[in-house]
C-alpha cells in the first residue's frame, strides 16, 4: 500500500474514533491514542515512520481544530439532508475531505476527492462514494 494511501486511511480511521469517543468534544490532546487506535493492523504506530505519521497527525490535528468550519462547509453543500444524520464513516471522510480542500491547497483537488471516494467505497456503504463525490466537489468549487 502506498505511503499517502496508509496516511490517509490511518487519518480517516482516526477521525472516525474520534467522533465516536468524542460526541461532546474533545481536544488533541491524545492524537496518539486515536492514531494508535485506528489502524487495525498488528503494526505498531512507530513503524509505518514518518511520512504517514506525520500527514496522518496534520489531518487530524486540522480537522480536529477546524472541525465548526469544516462542518459548516459540508452543512452548506447538503440539500434536503442533515449533518445529524450522516453516519459515522461518511462524516468522517467528509472531514478529511474537506479539511485537505480547505487547507492543504498543496494538494490537486482531483487527487484528495479520489482518495476520499476510495475511501468511502473501502469503509462506508454501497453508494456513499457517490454521496461523498457530490459533497466533495462542491466543496471544491466554493473554495478554490
Amino acid at each position: 500500500m502506498k505511503t499517502r494511501r496508509k496516511a490517509s486511511i490511518l487519518a480517516f480511521q482516526a477521525l472516525y474514533a474520534w467522533d465516536i469517543q468524542c460526541q461532546s468534544g474533545c481536544s488533541t490532546d491524545d492524537l496518539s491514542a486515536f492514531l494508535s487506535f485506528s489502524w487495525n493492523t498488528e503494526e505498531k504506530l512507530e513503524s509505518f515512520g514518518p511520512e504517514i505519521t506525520d500527514f496522518a497527525r496534520l489531518v487530524v490535528t486540522g480537522v480536529v481544530e477546524n472541525c465548526a468550519r469544516i462542518d459548516e462547509t459540508i452543512k452548506n453543500t447538503l440539500e434536503n439532508w442533515d449533518f445529524s444524520r450522516l453516519n459515522v464513516a461518511d462524516r468522517a471522510v467528509l472531514r478529511f475531505g474537506a479539511y485537505l480542500l480547505l487547507y492543504q491547497r498543496d494538494i490537486a483537488p482531483a487527487l484528495i476527492i479520489e482518495e476520499a471516494i476510495k475511501i468511502s467505497m473501502e469503509f462506508s456503504g454501497n453508494d456513499s462514494y457517490k454521496f461523498v463525490n457530490g459533497v466533495l466537489d462542491t466543496v471544491r468549487a466554493s473554495c478554490r
